[in-house]
């Protein structure tokens, strides 16, 4: 059984691609025995979609950060290991 913190991890891990089926069901598992986990999972979608909320209406907003800016930290982050 996975703990609390490959939780955290898996749950982050899915929002980027699908994970393979045994993965899934420890996580499925340890959330059905784990309510902090469970908060968790639920905060990090609210926020996900809240930030892809914020950046699909960033260009409307005023102050809005430069396209040039956006590049640089593009860039930067391409840069960085996984």
């Amino acid at each position: 059984m996975i703990g609390c913190r490959e939780s955290a991890r898996l749950l982050s891990e899915q929002r980027d691609h699908r994970l393979p089926w045994r993965k899934r069901l420890s996580l499925r598992v340890h959330l059905m025995l784990c309510g902090l986990c469970r908060v968790y999972g639920t905060q990090v979608s609210a926020l996900c979609g809240i930030c892809h909320h914020v950046g699909a209406h960033s260009d409307e907003a005023p102050g809005a950060m430069p396209e040039e800016r956006k590049q640089q930290i593009k860039a930067a982050m391409s840069k960085e290991p996984r």
